[in-house]
């Protein structure tokens, strides 16, 4: 057994080599506090002629998030049913 601090890392390598899941799913969440905080000072936003004076830049990054997810899964049906795989398609949840 090794002691010291090799010991201590090839225990914390040990755990990251068992562990790839929940080592990306804690790496995941990390960088969403992070994106979080540095995004929390309000910005005013125009589009055309709506002006939306103190949007926080999350919410901002939120909603082009959903629109553009949204817009993807509406690309991809509309392209599936014209090629007739929506019965094979299996559903994502």
């Amino acid at each position: 057994m090794a002691s010291g601090w090799r010991g201590q890392w090839q225990r914390g390598t040990r755990w990251l080599r068992n562990n790839p899941a929940l080592a990306l799913k804690v790496l995941g969440i990390v960088l969403v506090v992070i994106i979080v905080l540095q995004n929390m000072e309000p910005t005013s936003v125009k589009i055309l002629f709506w002006q939306l004076p103190a949007v926080p830049k999350l919410v901002l990054l939120l909603v082009a998030m959903a629109v553009g997810a949204l817009l993807r899964e509406s690309l991809r049906r509309r392209r599936d049913h014209k090629r007739g795989d929506m019965a094979k398609r299996k559903p994502y949840y």
